[in-house]
């Protein structure tokens, strides 16, 4: 999954393919879990490793790419999301999925009542529409120009005239100040030589360009 988050024009764009695979294979691989058998077993949990690959292949890649347009609080940004998530879902995971397990027991009437059975993979769906969901808010990250939204396009506009701007405050008061001030070989910066050089009369001014 990580190699091929590296071919797509956006890592989001391979974890949205991923996102409906798990919502589709949860329930899948806790139906074949009711097979009892080793080749159910074994189908079950590849195929949905597969699509959990698709989603945290590029995961860390991506969670760093959100906060490139303050790469200062990255390690933060990072560290702080991903392990509050990680407590709330994914450490409850283990107890939420027991408990419903053993919840749904009291609910199936004979071996063929398989729905309540796959409350946990269903628990697991809704985690994954809810993720899937998350995600249609994340915009572009800034230093993506490949196919960038229009909106961070014109942030990255704007914030270039900003640049610009001050840019140019700053070169035209340079040259207010050097316009008065001598420059390193003692003569002003409108002389043309040393030995041209002739000091104006008392009381001319000197006007700045």
């Amino acid at each position: 999954g990580g190699k091929l988050s590296d071919y797509f024009p956006h890592r989001i764009d391979l974890i949205r393919i991923g996102l409906p695979g798990l919502i589709i294979s949860a329930p899948v691989m806790f139906g074949l879990f009711e097979s009892e058998s080793k080749v159910g077993y074994f189908i079950g949990q590849l195929q949905f490793a597969m699509c959990l690959s698709l989603v945290n292949g590029g995961m860390a890649a991506f969670e760093v790419e959100l906060w490139m347009a303050d790469p200062t609080l990255s390690f933060t940004g990072v560290a702080v999301g991903h392990n509050i998530a990680s407590t709330l879902f994914s450490g409850t995971m283990p107890l939420i999925a027991t408990g419903l397990f053993y919840k749904s027991s009291e609910y199936v009437q004979n071996d063929y009542d398989l729905w309540p059975r796959l409350t946990p993979a269903i628990y697991l769906s809704l985690l994954g529409c809810l993720s899937l969901y998350s995600i249609s808010f994340i915009i572009r990250h800034p230093h993506d120009v490949r196919s960038g939204e229009k909106l961070i396009r014109n942030t990255m506009e704007e914030d270039r005239r900003k640049k610009d701007r001050r840019r140019r405050r700053r070169n035209q008061k340079k040259k207010r100040l050097d316009c008065y001030w001598p420059n390193k070989s003692g003569f002003g910066v409108d002389s043309p030589s040393p030995g041209s050089y002739r000091p104006p009369p008392t009381g001319a001014v000197i006007e700045c360009k």
